[in-house]
């Protein structure tokens, strides 16, 4: 049976269909990782036939990157030629050895991660984007989407090969007919030329990070942007119910939330009702406490563990995404059957620095993290504001070279946002995490004693 009509007949979610098929799929992509992936064959040495998804041990980012030659099923694969691919920004987009889309997540838990997606995940991921995410906005609001032309705007990170940029570049390779259709929009840019480019554009959907929705939405009211986007999807960060309804306020418009991750770019869809489904046949979300014991519905989780069902030449398995979600104890009023979940995710803190003029310039966590995201011999790395005027940087880094380099790219990166005068200090202090929340922000900004 072919994706598309097992993703159009199970659209529903009826349990008994999609729990069946989920279980088979469970056990294929395990006997195909211990075959194909020495990784996977030495840690499931003890594995028995009978086995249950929680039997298997967790996996995480540090390990899996460690022994990355070990953990993809492709023995022509090797995390060094990926690394000249990912050093080229025309590859952006490109496929690696003509057969795998490349992307890097965005360091978010501190520690950047290489992933791939062969043929088979991107026929599934586009299926779930066509015949599931799509018509459970609603008829009117598809109609109304199409009317105004069908055009999106996405406000993601560009300067390096992140999930969103590199999916939209091949879709629109892949497609040069819709090219027109879904445009691309720097978070580094500065807010003015966005605001430029986008009164042209004229989009009829906006998608992106939430925290440059939100700036947009202030040059909105203040009649510098004119747009009129039927909807807004927001992703990449979790959005405050104020961010939202401001959003709404701004624009008009119908605001509905994603949740995803680049080693799975739709986990979830909205439906009319505003409520988050899992694509469960082919996504597992199993929320775990801070010992790693599943957590109910209704209790946020600690963090949340991933198998993906789809991708085969880099097996996900019980793999720890860092977030906290809950899973919703009731059957959603839409007539789905998928379960629905809240997330909490990680939240960066915006920072609001001081121009020489004395104007404050607000910078995008997201957009001020990519910019020194996957430097070489950087572990790990945390931005604090300490004043309007002072950034200190904590690192884990492997070699001498790496602070220099990270404070010139930063620095440059400041100067072009007119705030050359911004002071960037090297912290000694490692990375911390928030003690409140034991979750890690890679910007934040610290309280004022």
């Amino acid at each position: 049976m072919n994706v598309q009509w097992q993703a159009w007949r199970d659209r529903r979610g009826d349990r008994t269909r999609v729990l069946s098929r989920q279980q088979a799929r469970i056990t294929e992509l395990v006997a195909y990782a211990r075959q194909h992936s020495p990784y996977y064959r030495s840690l499931y040495t003890d594995l028995t036939r009978d086995f249950r998804l929680t039997d298997l041990p967790p996996t995480a980012k540090p390990e899996l990157m460690a022994h990355f030659d070990e953990w993809v099923t492709d023995p022509a694969v090797r995390l060094s030629d990926l690394d000249v691919h990912l050093a080229d920004p025309a590859r952006i987009g490109t496929l690696f050895r003509d057969r795998y889309l490349v992307s890097t997540s965005s360091g978010s838990s501190g520690q950047r991660a290489v992933l791939l997606q062969d043929e088979p995940m991107r026929k599934v991921a586009n299926t779930l984007g066509a015949l599931r995410a799509m018509p459970a906005l609603g008829v009117g609001l598809v109609r109304e989407i199409a009317a105004r032309g069908g055009r999106m705007a996405n406000l993601v990170a560009t300067d390096g090969h992140f999930g969103g940029v590199a999916t939209a570049e091949f879709q629109r390779a892949q497609r040069p007919s819709r090219a027109d259709r879904l445009r691309v929009f720097s978070v580094h840019a500065p807010i003015e030329e966005t605001v430029a480019a986008l009164n042209e554009y004229q989009p009829a959907m906006l998608g992106g990070y939430a925290t440059a929705q939100v700036a947009l939405a202030h040059e909105q009211l203040a009649g510098r942007l004119r747009i009129a986007p039927v909807l807004i999807t927001t992703g990449g960060e979790a959005i405050p119910a104020a961010d939202r309804a401001l959003l709404a306020q701004a624009f008009g418009a119908e605001v509905r939330n994603q949740y995803g991750c680049s080693e799975f770019m739709l986990l979830t869809f909205a439906c009319a009702l505003d409520r988050l489904h899992i694509n469960d046949d082919w996504a597992i979300l199993e929320p775990v406490d801070d010992r790693g014991h599943p957590v109910s519905p209704g209790v946020p989780s600690t963090s949340v563990l991933l198998t993906n069902l789809a991708n085969r030449v880099q097996p996900i398995i019980r793999y720890n995404l860092g977030d906290s979600i809950t899973i919703d104890p009731d059957i959603c009023g839409c007539g789905r059957q998928y379960p629905t979940l809240r997330v909490q995710g990680r939240t960066n803190d915006l920072l609001e620095l001081q121009a020489p003029d004395g104007t404050t310039v607000r910078l995008l966590p997201l957009a001020v993290t990519t910019v020194v995201d996957g430097l070489p011999g950087v572990r790990r790395f945390q931005i604090v504001q300490t004043t309007p005027t002072h950034l200190h940087i904590r690192l884990d880094a492997t070699n001498p070279d790496a602070w220099p380099r990270l404070r010139e790219k930063l620095t440059t990166y400041l100067a072009k946002q007119g705030l050359g005068t911004v002071e960037v200090t090297l912290d000694q202090t490692p990375p911390q995490r928030d003690p409140s929340t034991g979750k890690f922000k890679l910007v934040t900004v610290a309280k004022q004693t």
